[in-house]
């Protein structure tokens, strides 16, 4: 995927793309270019899974602080709680049955992102690193993905 082909509009990201761009890893350019130009919003997940990793005090500084400061660059998407449940329990439902018990807790996560995505009015594309996880979500519903192998 190149950034012209990225969808017009905002866009959610994923805590891992977050992440990357806010400490330079791993594709954090590319996904820098796929977002450029766009509002982006974060779920309520991902400002969660990066408030516990500062509490848990597991990153160095200025690691720590660059992955605090990034929280700023995006917006909360605001939600309608009976929206994100319907989304939520919709996928859930979809994909449950053919994963595995590690999976069943490790996905929970990653499903409420994407029921974030899809709640939200209009939908947002997903912008994620973690297309292992993100696929088999979209191929149940209208989930777009963001990612330059796409």
């Amino acid at each position: 995927m190149n950034p012209e082909d990225v969808p017009p509009g905002a866009l959610l990201v994923d805590t891992n793309v977050v992440s990357w761009i806010a400490l330079g890893e791993a594709r954090s350019e590319e996904f820098r270019n796929l977002l450029a130009g766009h509002r982006t919003f974060i779920s309520f997940v991902t400002l969660a899974e990066v408030k516990t990793l500062i509490a848990l005090g597991v990153l160095v500084e200025p690691r720590r602080s660059a992955l605090l400061a990034a929280l700023d660059d995006y917006t909360i998407l605001p939600l309608e709680t009976y929206a994100l449940v319907s989304s939520w329990v919709t996928l859930r439902s979809a994909t449950i049955a053919g994963a595995t018990a590690d999976d069943r807790e490790r996905h929970q996560n990653d499903t409420w992102i994407a029921a974030s995505a899809l709640s939200a009015d209009p939908p947002l594309p997903l912008a994620t690193g973690n297309l292992r996880d993100f696929q088999p979500l979209a191929d149940v519903s209208e989930l777009k993905l963001i990612h330059p192998d796409l």
